[in-house]
C-alpha cells in the first residue's frame, strides 16, 4: 500500500512537468524523494539523492531495485549535484526529506553553506523535513533498504503525517530551521538513525528520536527523547505523549498548553511557565480498597506534575548551559515586554544562561481505564 505513495508522487510530478516548456519525458527526469548532505574527510560536500527507478517500477514497484541511490562529491553542493552519475535530469520539486550527516553538523561553515544553498534553491521546498544523522552519514541513512517500503523519503513523510506520540514526533521543516538560524543561530534538528538488521542484504529499519542542539551554526550536544519532551512542554501541544509515574502508571496526554511570562528581579530574568495538562490513566490495577479511594487520583496528578516540572527544568538547564535559545525566549520577550527586552538585548545570551525557569504544572486526569 505504501508504494502507491511513490506512484502518486510520480503522477503529481508528471502533471507538474507536463506544464514545463522543455517537455522533458518522465523517464528522463530523476525525481529526488530524499536528499542527504555530508562533509567528506578531504573537506568537500558529498551529496546523496534517493529516487525511484521509474522504468523498473513499471515492472515491479515493490522490488529493491525500484530505488536508485547516487552520491557525488565536490567543493559545493550544486557542483556535487551536477557530478551525480545519472542520465536523468534531477528534479527536487517533490523532495520530502533532507538528512545532514554527523560530520557536517560538527562544522559551522559546512552547515551554514548547506543551509544557504537549500534556502537559495528554487527547486527545494522549505516544507521538507530536516533531520540530523547522529551515528551515520547521510549516505548511510539514504542507502538503507527498508522492509516493505523502498523510498525512505515516503516513509518519513508518512511517519510525521500519521500522528501518534508527540515525544517521538518532534519535527522540523527546512523553512523552520532556516528561520531559527537566521534569527538566533540556534535550533533543534530531530535525529534519524539507521539499524541494519540483515548485513547480507543491507536491509533494516530507521529510528527517529531525540534531537541535535545547534548553537551558532554548529552541533553543541544531543537531547534524548525525554529531554526533547522537556523542551516541547514549553513550545508545543504534547498531545499523545505518555508520561510514566515511578510505579509505571501511564498518563496519556490529550492536550497541553503553556503560558510563558518574564520578570526582572534585581537584574536577573525569571521565566514563569504555567502549563496546563489534560490526560487519562489508561492502565491501572485497582485493588478493592482503591475502588473506594478516588482521592488517589489527586496523588497521581501531583506525581505527574512533579515529573513534568522536573523534565522542563532538566532540559532548560541543559539548554541554558549551552546558551542555545531554541525556545526563542528573546523573541517572546521582545513581543511581551519590549522595555525589558531593550534593556538586555545586547547581553541576552548572558541573561539566558543565568535565567531561572520556574514551572507551574497543573495535571487534570479526566478519565481512568482499569485492568484487573
Amino acid at each position: 500500500m505504501k508504494n502507491y505513495w511513490v506512484l502518486l508522487i510520480i503522477a503529481l510530478a508528471a502533471l507538474t512537468l507536463s506544464f514545463r516548456n522543455d517537455k522533458v519525458e518522465l523517464e528522463d527526469r530523476g525525481l529526488v524523494v530524499a536528499l542527504g548532505i555530508d562533509r567528506t574527510a578531504d573537506n568537500k560536500f558529498a551529496v546523496t539523492v534517493s529516487m525511484p527507478n521509474i522504468l523498473e517500477m513499471k515492472e515491479a514497484p515493490i522490488a529493491d531495485k525500484s530505488k536508485l541511490v547516487k552520491t557525488a562529491n565536490d567543493g559545493s553542493i550544486s557542483g556535487a549535484l551536477h557530478n551525480i552519475n545519472t542520465s536523468q535530469n534531477l528534479y527536487m520539486g517533490q523532495t520530502k526529506m533532507l538528512v545532514l550527516g554527523r560530520e557536517l553538523l560538527n562544522d559551522a561553515d559546512f552547515l551554514r553553506q548547506s543551509i544557504d544553498s537549500m534556502e537559495r534553491s528554487r527547486e527545494v521546498s522549505h516544507k521538507l523535513y530536516l533531520l540530523a544523522a547522529k551515528e551515520q552519514s547521510a549516505e548511510d541513512i539514504l542507502s538503507l533498504k527498508l522492509e516493505g517500503e523502498s523510498m525512505i523519503g515516503i516513509t518519513i513523510d508518512n511517519y510525521y503525517d500519521s500522528g501518534g506520540e508527540a515525544a517521538t514526533k518532534f519535527s522540523k521543516t527546512l523553512g523552520e530551521v532556516i528561520s531559527d538560524l537566521r534569527s538566533t543561530g540556534d535550533t533543534l534538528i530531530p535525529i534519524i538513525s539507521a539499524d541494519t538488521t540483515d548485513e547480507e542484504s543491507g536491509s533494516g529499519h530507521i529510528g527517529i528520536g531525540g534531537c541535535a542542539v545547534i548553537k551558532d551554526f554548529k552541533l553543541s550536544r544531543y537531547l534524548n527523547e525525554e529531554e526533547t519532551r522537556g523542551y516541547m512542554w514549553l513550545t508545543a501541544d504534547n498531545h499523545g505523549s505518555v508520561v510514566n509515574s515511578p510505579d509505571n502508571i501511564p498518563l496519556r496526554v490529550y492536550h497541553s498548553k503553556p503560558r510563558i511570562s518574564f520578570e526582572n528581579i534585581n537584574g536577573k530574568i525569571n521565566c514563569h511557565v504555567k502549563l496546563s495538562v489534560k490526560g487519562s490513566i489508561d492502565e491501572y490495577n485497582f485493588s478493592e480498597e482503591d475502588l473506594d479511594a478516588p482521592f488517589r487520583l489527586e496523588e497521581y496528578a501531583a506525581a505527574f506534575e512533579n515529573i513534568i516540572a522536573d523534565e522542563i527544568k532538566n532540559t532548560a538547564d541543559i539548554l541554558r548551559r549551552n546558551g542555545a535559545d531554541v525556545y526563542c525566549f528573546k523573541e517572546m520577550l521582545r513581543k511581551k515586554d519590549y522595555k525589558l527586552y531593550a534593556d538586555i538585548e545586547q547581553e541576552f545570551e548572558t541573561h539566558f544562561r543565568d535565567m531561572v525557569i520556574i514551572p507551574y504544572v497543573n495535571v487534570d486526569i479526566i478519565s481512568v481505564g482499569t485492568i484487573k
